[in-house]
């Protein structure tokens, strides 16, 4: 990519979601618009994603499900999500009729692929912003940036310098850097992560907005992530393994012990965040088979979630796999994973009194909803992993996504959507898909504010599309 002078009206860095909706919203209104991307085609975690893009309807439902997160910006996802999925679907974009998402809100899916597996669509949301005539460049990461007159000027780890009037920062998250991790969530905590998501996602853009002065927003040490069987699992196939399940079923650590509330989130977003903590950030989800076959074939969430054998895939995936007719027999096969057998049967029988009785919320940890007990066999212990996602710190925006510096003023031109804009959600979730969207069409329509009269002419930089 040749360097360019010749200023652009929008420059924005990553092709996820939000990138794409702000590079269109843009583009629609005139703008010449310029997207980098890191990696070597479009669609960013999305494309690896289950396809459901959702939110709560209300924000009293929101702010009940994510007491942790930023109001103002809850109360944009909630009221703009269902216009901007109509606004999605007016350029082309197969989307499914809305649906609820696991009694917790609605939304749509993509179509055209299926969960893990989005390229399809991503592909054409960036088809639609070459029409519109947005150029790309691939392989082109976001290095640095300076602030110049009128704008700000781009520099790519390809060598090449852009100027631009507005930067849009859609780089996805930090959650593949571990020196950012560690950071921001200690080294105990960062070491145990298992990646559930792009290794391209190192907090580009955070940092970038953070040597421009901006401000982080939000809880810095939290993220989005599920338990995660533990194998080695090719991206395409992390969507389907992810036991969602696990809400209904208990976490036992390597000493036998259960270390937190199951289903204290409505999604299980928080037993990462705790099994992250564990000893040697390993443990082990247990369940029967009434659980499996009621809650883990077809895991309830979503119609984007297809209803499939996990427990064959994960053991195609060479995941440690543990069944047996009993908790004594069960205990005894998983001895060599280095967990004491009594405490762990007394764990779980503790655990299945509790259930019995209507008692789980004396228990300790408690459990304050889905109390089922374990034990109809078989009975299953997979080995697991914290799976982070993608993290929700991030940078501090105003309600039209611009960035805000340390005092809490708008830095002009500067703007941050989906992953890299922090503080919508917290420890618990609802619906990164929903925001990436809601929140990029909000800044690419931010950039522009109306119909460009004079757009710059001539010169620029040549797109290359993949």
């Amino acid at each position: 990519m040749q360097s360019s002078r010749m200023p652009w009206d929008v420059v924005v860095a990553g092709a996820g979601m939000s990138g794409l909706a702000a590079a269109i919203a843009a583009a629609e209104k005139g703008a010449r618009v310029c997207v980098l991307e890191k990696r070597k085609r479009p669609g960013g975690a999305a494309a690896i994603s289950a396809g459901a893009i959702w939110a709560p309807k209300t924000l009293g439902r929101i702010r009940e499900y994510v007491p942790d997160g930023d109001p103002a910006l809850q109360e944009v996802l909630v009221s703009r999500l269902p216009g901007d999925l109509d606004w999605l679907a007016s350029h082309g974009l197969e989307l499914s009729p809305t649906e609820p998402v696991g009694g917790l809100g609605e939304g749509r899916n993509m179509l055209g692929g299926e969960s893990g597996s989005h390229e399809r669509f991503m592909g054409a949301m960036a088809d639609r912003a070459l029409k519109l005539g947005v150029s790309f460049s691939y392989e082109t990461p976001l290095q640095d940036v300076r602030r110049e007159p009128g704008g700000f000027e781009v520099r790519t780890s390809a060598g090449s310098t852009i100027s631009t009037r507005s930067l849009i920062l859609a780089t996805g998250g930090y959650q593949g850097n571990t020196e950012l991790l560690t950071r921001y969530l200690g080294a105990d905590r960062a070491r145990h992560l298992y990646l559930r998501g792009l290794p391209e996602s190192t907090g580009d853009g955070l940092m970038a907005a953070l040597a421009l002065g901006a401000k982080t927003a939000g809880d810095m040490s939290a993220f989005y992530g599920h338990t995660m069987p533990d194998g080695n699992i090719p991206p395409e196939d992390m969507q389907p393994v992810t036991p969602y399940f696990a809400r209904f079923a208990i976490l036992i650590n390597l000493q036998g012990r259960r270390f937190v509330d199951e289903s204290a989130a409505l999604l299980e977003e928080i037993n990462p965040q705790e099994g992250c903590r564990q000893p040697e950030g390993r443990y082990f989800l247990v369940f029967d088979r009434n659980i499996y076959e009621t809650y883990g074939i077809n895991q309830q969430v979503t119609s984007a979630i297809p209803s499939i054998d996990r427990l064959a895939l994960a053991r195609k995936l060479d995941v440690p796999v543990y069944e047996a007719g009993s908790l004594v027999e069960l205990a005894s096969a998983i001895r060599a994973e280095g967990i004491p057998a009594e405490p762990f049967v007394h764990e779980i029988e503790r655990y299945n009194n509790a259930c019995r009785s209507n008692a789980g919320t004396y228990l300790d940890p408690p459990r304050i909803r889905h109390a089922i007990p374990i034990e109809k066999p078989p009975i299953y212990a997979v080995r697991c992993v914290p799976g982070i996602t993608c993290t929700t710190g991030g940078i501090l925006i105003d309600t039209e996504g611009t960035v805000l510096d340390c005092e809490n003023r708008p830095i002009s031109g500067l703007f941050a959507c989906g992953v890299d804009a922090g503080g919508i959600f917290g420890r618990h979730y609802a619906g990164f898909l929903g925001w990436a969207l809601v929140s990029g069409r909000m800044c690419g329509n931010a950039t522009v504010g109306g119909r460009i009269e004079t757009p710059y002419p001539g010169g620029g930089m040549t797109g290359v599309a993949d």
